[in-house]
């Protein structure tokens, strides 16, 4: 089974309102329709959310030779 992807700047925005206004991480799940363990991460994690930089390949071209 595979991730869920992220929660977009849409999804976290409605996040952020629900949660000041007083929802519940289940009654927000379930507004935004994701999990509760996403919700929670994002709640607990705010500043930290999708800051972490992808670790892929690294490249063969260096910025010079990119042109």
């Amino acid at each position: 089974m595979g991730r869920a992807p992220k929660l977009s700047q849409h999804e976290r925005g409605k996040v952020e309102v629900l949660s000041t206004a007083g929802y519940r991480v289940k009654q927000i799940a379930d507004v935004v329709k994701r999990s509760r363990k996403i919700i929670m991460n994002f709640l607990r994690h705010q500043e930290k959310y999708r800051t972490r930089k992808s670790s892929g390949r690294p490249s063969k071209l260096n910025d010079r030779e990119k042109g």
